[in-house]
């Protein structure tokens, strides 16, 4: 129901040029021996890990941190909507960040001024965050590392009309920033 939000999201997010990678409807999942949870999206079948990753750069996900709410509205004598709010968090991580924590906080937080994008809250606490999105357990995690999580709330309204649209759109995952067009020579390469 937000995967076009979330994609909008993430694309303002790629969009900053701060972060390499952004991926969208990103799921917490528990490993086999059910104790510990890893962030994945789903791509066909197959279930891709999106966490810690010391080879990624900075990056981020997009997953639902909570249960999806809904109120009814009449719009019409006999036709009802509903207004629908949705908990999002937003996961940011760098294993080796040189830039000064609190202005990259700052800058990703921009995307909360989005219509119909809420900020609730920004978990600093990468001791908690560790815990609570990975399945790695690092005994040394101080230093340069930027680990964040942005909660927000996205809200949505559900029409009838809506629920006759059949969305079979293959959506990116992750969205990158737009690579600079390098400029190319106008002359051929025999003149």
């Amino acid at each position: 129901m937000t995967t076009v939000k979330q994609i909008e999201i993430a694309q303002n997010i790629a969009d900053g040029g701060l972060v390499k990678k952004v991926f969208h409807s990103v799921q917490l999942l528990k490993d086999e021996q059910r104790r510990t949870l890893y962030p994945a999206y789903k791509k066909g079948a197959e279930y891709t890990y999106t966490g810690i990753d010391d080879a990624k750069g900075l990056f981020a996900y997009i997953r639902y941190a909570g249960d999806i709410t809904s109120t009814p509205f009449k719009i019409a004598s006999c036709v009802k909507s509903y207004q629908i709010v949705a908990p999002l968090r937003a996961v940011f991580f760098n294993d080796n960040e040189d830039r000064d924590f609190d202005f990259l906080t700052m800058k990703l937080a921009s995307f909360t001024f989005l219509q119909n994008v809420t900020l609730q809250k920004i978990v600093t606490d990468k001791y908690r965050l560790v815990t609570e999105e990975s399945n790695i357990f690092r005994k040394h995690f101080v230093g340069k590392k930027f680990y964040i999580a942005i909660d927000f709330t996205v809200n949505l309204q559900l029409k009838p009309s809506d629920c006759e649209v059949e969305d079979c759109s293959i959506y990116p995952n992750p969205i990158v920033p737009c690579p600079v067009v390098a400029q190319g020579s106008i002359g051929s390469a025999t003149s």
